[in-house]
């Protein structure tokens, strides 16, 4: 590849992430990623295929550097599982906080039910994985739980989690700020989603 060409994707990809946090993934076209990166519509499908491919490249190093860390965080077996599933609630919301503009394409955008085994885009892999994470880390805490009980309950939660994160969304205050009234209230909801889980 030439300079010329990589500068051009570099300037293809830097437009799409600020148009994607800025309106939304869904709501850009290609031609808008085009117009901004002072390039034709037809240098994108050349050089990326399709727009996805640009969240694609956009979100995979996020998300698995995520993956990773609640993988350590699954793996400690000197911890409660109630410490577990706190260590990995917060750990999610500090990645929706940090990427708050880009967190619901990084999550959602073109997502596919976490009940359907398997799928056709590589995005959509590591987010069933994290999904099945917070299962595991769900079912530790009460293990007579069922397959269904325990999607179930790890959905409430990921519900729980995600409302957190986009009250933030469009907020301008510091992610530090935030963290110091929210990750309290993480920890909490987790105690307490856990208590009247194992009782019902």
């Amino acid at each position: 590849m030439s300079t010329k060409d990589g500068r051009a994707k570099e300037r293809i990809l830097k437009a799409a992430e600020e148009l994607f946090q800025v309106k939304g993934y869904h709501q850009v076209t290609v031609r808008e990623i085009a117009r901004k990166a002072g390039c034709s519509h037809t240098s994108i499908y050349v050089y990326y295929g399709e727009k996805r491919k640009l969240l694609e490249l956009l979100a995979k190093k996020p998300l698995n550097e995520l993956r990773e860390d609640v993988r350590q965080i699954l793996a400690k077996s000197s911890v409660t599982p109630s410490d577990r599933l706190v260590g990995l609630a917060k750990r999610f919301v500090h990645f929706g906080l940090v990427h708050r503009n880009l967190y619901e394409a990084f999550l959602h955008a073109e997502a596919t039910r976490v009940d359907i085994p398997t799928t056709l885009w590589e995005l959509n892999d590591i987010r069933m994985q994290l999904f099945d994470m917070l299962k595991k880390a769900v079912a530790l805490n009460h293990q007579p739980w069922n397959e269904e009980r325990v999607v179930s309950l790890s959905r409430m939660l990921y519900y729980a989690l995600h409302g957190m994160i986009m009250t933030y969304k469009d907020s301008d205050e510091s992610i530090r700020s935030i963290e110091r009234r929210v990750l309290p209230i993480v920890e909490q909801t987790v105690h307490v989603f856990l208590k009247g889980a194992i009782q019902s």
